[in-house]
């Protein structure tokens, strides 16, 4: 898994993305948005998505256990 430096968005406005990118445009899609589309005539009822919203099921995780992880990982 990058690290939060690693990725595109990471503290990046949308104009900077697009810079980035070489892009005309950019529209990110909201995150409830696309939890709807994703369960929308499934049987699913709820899904795992601390990647987007930085809130870990396990309640465990904080930014320093995050800061600590970047610093140890080998990329």
């Amino acid at each position: 898994m990058p690290t939060r430096d690693e990725l595109i968005a990471h503290d990046r406005k949308i104009p900077e993305i697009n810079r980035v990118l070489g892009s005309d445009h950019l529209i990110y899609q909201e995150i409830g948005d696309m939890q709807d589309a994703i369960i929308e005539g499934s049987d699913v009822t709820d899904l795992e998505m601390s990647c987007f919203t930085g809130e870990y099921v396990t309640g465990t995780v904080s930014p320093e256990y995050l800061s600590w992880v970047e610093a140890n990982q080998l990329s």
